[in-house]
């Protein structure tokens, strides 16, 4: 089992946190933009998404910011299960996509509890590149909402297998996000 980098500068420089008995993920920073947000992530895998969590626009309530946002994948491949958290509220995919390894599922921004040098980030200081990073947790089963059998990425990671998508499979992802979110601010 060998996993895709999720973004493209990834690399074991780039870890914030690892693994542990109370952090059952990795938290990964971006240094492709100056503040990391809108930094493409992409699918580890083959992966078919099973859940998102967002895909709304609500610019008068903070709630949903404060949640978090994020995506579930199944691996075609391994057959485990991906999630990617604080990502950004709008997505390119949707529920029962499948994805191709090394394509573009969503963007890496700071939704959730998030903290920068161990201090959590209001929602007023978001607009800064405060806490903005990917967590990503594997897991092997999700059943009613309920992840088990947490396992560490890194540890399947391969660090030479590069994101995939093209130019114009990125333009076509932002697109696909900003055509998502006309439909969602015309509701």
């Amino acid at each position: 089992m060998r996993f895709t980098i999720p973004y493209a500068d990834a690399n074991p420089a780039r870890i914030t946190q690892g693994f542990h008995s109370e952090h059952i993920g990795l938290d990964m920073i971006s240094r492709v933009t100056p503040w990391g947000q809108g930094v493409p992530l992409v699918a580890p895998e083959r992966v078919k998404i099973v859940a998102l969590s967002g895909d709304n626009y609500t610019p008068k309530n903070d709630w949903p910011l404060t949640k978090g946002f994020g995506v579930i994948m199944q691996g075609l491949e391994s057959y485990n299960f991906h999630l990617y958290w604080h990502t950004g509220p709008v997505f390119p995919v949707k529920v029962g996509d499948i994805v191709e390894r090394g394509k573009i599922v969503a963007y890496m921004s700071n939704s959730g509890r998030v903290y920068s040098g161990g201090k959590y980030v209001p929602i007023a200081d978001r607009y800064t590149n405060k806490g903005t990073h990917l967590h990503w947790e594997c897991f092997a089963k999700f059943e009613d909402g309920r992840k088990t059998g947490h396992m560490d990425p890194s540890q399947f990671i391969d660090w030479t297998l590069k994101p995939t998508y093209t130019l114009a499979e990125q333009v076509g992802a932002i697109a696909k996000t900003v055509l998502r979110l006309s439909h969602l601010m015309s509701k």
